[in-house]
């Protein structure tokens, strides 16, 4: 029987195609904080941290209630994906309240109605895009959002060349980023009016998962949040946006780390599991010397990169904290899907506690070097936390299973 030949398969192509995708995805999320990073000075840059913050609260909610919930329902009990109108309901209702807390906060510190329409603007379209992008990296893998991750960066860098001769300070990172992220969420997020129904819906089927996911959510928001603005009257906005700019260094792993949250639920077994421990902590190890070499090449060469510059006395306390941000944050992820909910809430308390407590009294005790000292040593203890916990939530697939893919429907 003479022999079949099929058209030779391009998985490198595939493969190629994938890393494109997860790089404009990651610059897409973390292109704003890097550009105040290096464009504000530290006390432009603390006022602008703090309505960020709250945008990043809002987002952290939206995960809580919207994004992982749907998720939990795929992975753990092999359910259907729901339909994109009643997720985009709820995904919309939550930008709309995270819009509002940022614009009254906007108008507070930059002292005017203006800009603080442009922060509400600016949140509630980039809570509609990332609740969008979320589920299409769920049902399509990392190559779903891409055109809108490509459409945020071409409108945020036409955005600030072509304004940069008329806009300076926080105006000049506000504009883009309310321009790209509106044209993002209209051309390809469609953010959905809520309606009752749906919202009610939602909240009776997803339930169950909702909940302790925001209980732990809420607490870990009370400390990078809430600390953070107790740490204000001690540091002054200055200080403050200094203390700020340590962990906005520790951006460019979130250009791996957020872009692969989604499938941060692949299940492992007990080998795999080691293998990703001992490669994710020699990746952490790893990034914590590029950012020390980073700061330090900054200072011997007298780059004027905004903030930056003002880290060159904290170059190892920014490193330590930097590598543990990596390894924390990808086991967390995994945490947020299989662990159980008693196992997630001792972690978020043990995590959070340090975290709200090193801070604030290293700031008491030795201003802003023990404010970083504290946040660096909190950051460690936070990454042991998820590193010595192990997931055994009471439902869904052994660590052995395979992922049930989710199959969309509009």
């Amino acid at each position: 029987m003479p022999e079949s030949h099929t058209p030779p398969r391009r998985p490198r192509l595939r493969h190629l195609g994938v890393v494109g995708a997860l790089v404009v995805g990651s610059l897409a999320q973390v292109v704003t904080p890097i550009v105040a990073l290096l464009t504000l000075g530290a006390r432009d840059f603390g006022e602008f941290s703090l309505v960020y913050l709250l945008y990043a609260w809002g987002l952290s909610v939206q995960l809580s209630v919207c994004s992982e919930p749907f998720t939990r329902g795929l992975v753990r009990a092999g359910a259907r994906a729901d339909g994109a109108d009643r997720y985009r309901s709820v995904s919309t209702s939550l930008a709309a309240a995270t819009a509002l807390v940022c614009g009254v906060t906007g108008a507070l510190v930059w002292g005017g109605v203006v800009a603080g329409a442009l922060g509400a603007l600016a949140a509630f379209a980039s809570v509609v895009r990332a609740g969008d992008r979320y589920r299409r990296v769920v049902e399509r893998g990392l190559v779903g959002p891409v055109a809108g991750d490509a459409v945020f960066l071409v409108v945020f860098a036409a955005t600030a060349v072509l304004s940069a001769g008329a806009l300076s300070g926080v105006e000049g990172v506000l504009v883009p980023w309310v321009v790209a992220a509106v044209t993002t969420s209209a051309v390809a997020s469609r953010p959905r009016p809520p309606r009752r129904a749906e919202l009610t819906s939602w909240r009776r089927e997803h339930g169950a998962h909702i909940r302790p996911l925001l209980k732990e959510s809420l607490v870990l928001d009370a400390s990078s949040v809430g600390g953070a603005y107790l740490l204000v009257p001690l540091l002054s906005v200055t200080g403050f946006g200094i203390y700020r700019a340590v962990s906005n260094v520790a951006t460019p792993v979130r250009l791996v780390t957020e872009a692969l949250r989604p499938l941060a639920s692949r299940p492992l077994g007990q080998r795999a599991t080691q293998v990703f421990l001992v490669g994710l902590t020699a990746a952490g190890v790893l990034a914590g010397v590029a950012a020390w070499a980073a700061l330090v090449a900054v200072d011997h060469y007298g780059l004027d990169l905004g903030v930056v510059v003002e880290l060159r006395d904290h170059a190892v306390g920014t490193a330590v904290f930097v590598g543990a941000s990596l390894v924390g944050a990808m086991t967390y992820y995994r945490a947020r899907v299989w662990a159980s909910p008693r196992q997630l809430w001792r972690g978020r308390l043990a995590q959070s506690g340090t975290a709200l407590a090193m801070p604030l009294v290293g700031a008491w005790a030795g201003g802003l070097d023990g404010a970083i000292a504290g946040t660096a040593a909190a950051t460690v203890i936070g990454a042991l936390v998820w590193v010595v916990l192990r997931p055994q939530g009471p439902v869904g697939p052994s660590p052995d299973a395979a992922t049930p893919r989710p199959t969309g429907r509009s």
